[in-house]
């Protein structure tokens, strides 16, 4: 296995646990609400 298809190989992992980290987020209720968070950005 070559450095650059172990990077592409473990980019796509990293890719995967992201997303599923976000599905347990939303199954646990661990979100904001997106009007929230764009008016705390706006105010900054």
């Amino acid at each position: 296995m070559d450095i650059e298809f172990f990077e592409k190989t473990m980019g796509k992992f990293y890719e995967a646990k992201l997303v599923n980290d976000g599905l347990a987020d939303l199954e646990n209720g661990k979100t904001v609400d997106g009007d929230y968070v764009r008016s705390r950005v706006t105010e900054k």
